[in-house]
């Protein structure tokens, strides 16, 4: 198998394996940063879910830029990327990856209130964004998890 394709497939098993993830977003140049639950797709389109008042929210709607880090140890894996926030607008689309996001985090054992909080969106509270990777990087630097893609620097995905 190509080493690309194996550090790709590396990458998305990774980011599926995991659950939660640092967004960075920045409200008048300052940089502000928050742990959030996400899914990823197959195509490294990544989801998460917060309430309307948030900081993120807010910093979204003002500035789409947004950085996401994924790792934190012990593996030594790390993902990292930037791209656009873009809102979910569409109500059966937003239900439909909402129900997504809450299977993903409970079949990992996830069961606490931001995420059993996330099934309620009936008053338009909460909001889903997406952010599309303009640039992801990988780095695997010592994982039995994935024995084929160790290198100890950053290997461009997207």
């Amino acid at each position: 198998m190509d080493e690309s394709l194996k550090n790709r497939e590396d990458a998305l098993r990774f980011l599926k394996e995991n659950a939660t993830a640092v967004v960075a977003t920045s409200f008048k140049d300052q940089p502000r940063a928050s742990t959030v639950y996400y899914f990823v797709d197959d195509d490294f389109n990544f989801y998460f879910a917060t309430k309307r008042k948030t900081s993120k929210y807010i910093n979204a709607e003002l500035n789409p830029n947004a950085a996401v880090v994924v790792g934190s140890g012990p593996e030594h894996i790390s993902v990292q990327f930037y791209g656009q926030i873009e809102l979910i607008v569409n109500d059966v689309e937003r239900q439909r990856l909402t129900e997504i996001l809450v299977g993903s985090q409970n079949l990992r054992g996830t069961k606490i209130w931001p995420i059993d909080e996330l099934r309620d969106l009936r008053y338009g509270q909460k909001v889903v964004f997406k952010i599309i990777p303009e640039e992801l990087f990988y780095m695997n630097l010592d994982s039995t998890k994935h024995p084929h893609t160790i290198s100890n620097e950053f290997i461009k995905i997207i």
